[in-house]
């Protein structure tokens, strides 16, 4: 009997990750995806327990870790994108005015990570850079 490994459907699909952002900045985003061909996947703060991989669709399972109180700034994370596609999305998102602070791409290791963890870490980071700035 041959195993079937499950596959996901959206391997290698440009995915965006998206936390709390406003509706009105949700809908600018979702105005050019069809432009990306990328999908966009809203984190809730029920997801945030889950890794960057099961929200990805890569891994299977929820809440992993347990659901920490999550950094409320808006964030968007990076998945399956070229260089040349998210130098293109950041510009189209500085000039529509979409407010998100926080941004990623997914990495090997990121992934593995609890989202509530990985906002954790882009908070300290941007407070850090925004301090640095001063």
């Amino acid at each position: 009997m041959k195993a079937h490994i499950a596959r996901n459907q959206f391997a290698g699909v440009p995915t965006l990750l998206a936390w709390n952002l406003n509706t009105g900045d949700r809908g600018k985003l979702d105005g050019i995806a069809d432009a990306f061909r990328m999908r966009i996947v809203t984190v809730t703060p029920e997801d945030t327990g889950c890794t960057v991989a099961q929200l990805l669709g890569d891994a299977a399972g929820r809440n992993q870790a347990p659901n920490k109180q999550p950094d409320a700034t808006p964030a968007l994370l990076f998945a399956n994108f070229t260089e040349k596609q998210i130098d293109q999305l950041l510009a189209l998102c500085r000039q529509m005015e979409v407010y998100a602070p926080l941004k990623a791409i997914a990495t090997d290791s990121n992934r593995r990570w609890a989202f509530s963890y990985l906002l954790e870490h882009l908070a300290e980071e941007h407070a850090a850079y925004q301090a640095k700035q001063q």
